[in-house]
Order: structure tokens, then C-alpha cells, then sequence
């Protein structure tokens, strides 16, 4: 299973705490083979992924996700995308969609 994570916005002081946390729980899953990350506050979630055999990437925004997918790919996967509904990842949806 691939995650697309994006921000989750509007946490106000308790933000980079809830980030951290999602990224502890992740390192817990061992399904989890794949977190693709965009925003700002979303690195925190990845700083807190331990488990190593989870890949990890980070991108500034949408576009920067869809040209590293238009040339890596991620066909035949299990695809779960979670973010403030203000990250706009349906941008990404589409480009999946039409892939």
C-alpha cells in the first residue's frame, strides 16, 4: 500500500504534534510500503517514520508528486490519499485517473 499524504490543516499549537503522531503510528503498520508527502507540515510525519522498510518522499507541492510519478510510476498498487480537503489532492486523483 502506497499513502499520498498532504497536510492537515486548521490544528492551530497542536499541528507539528499531530504530525509527529501520524508518523509514529506509521512506522507501526506493516502493510505500508510507500509515503509519498506534500506540504510543509507533512515533513513532520515523515521525520517520524522509523520503520525502514518504509520508502519516504517528500515534495514541495501537487505538481512536484505528478512529474516524479509521470516518470517512476506507481502502477498495479494500492493507492491511499489523506489530506486537508485545502491541499487540493484531487489534482493528483485526476493525473492517477487518467493513468
Amino acid at each position: 500500500i502506497k499513502l499520498i499524504l498532504g497536510d492537515m490543516l486548521d490544528l492551530s499549537d497542536e499541528s507539528t504534534k499531530i504530525h509527529s503522531e501520524l508518523g509514529q503510528y506509521i512506522s507501526k503498520l506493516d502493510f505500508i510500503d510507500s509515503v509519498y508527502a506534500v506540504g510543509d507540515m507533512i515533513k513532520h510525519t515523515l521525520e517520524s517514520i522509523e520503520n525502514p522498510s518504509i520508502s519516504k518522499k517528500y515534495f514541495i507541492n501537487n505538481q512536484e508528486l505528478i512529474e516524479y510519478l509521470d516518470v517512476n510510476g506507481i502502477n498495479h498498487s494500492v493507492i491511499y490519499l489523506k489530506a486537508s480537503r485545502g491541499m487540493k489532492l484531487e489534482q493528483i486523483t485526476d493525473y492517477l485517473n487518467v493513468k
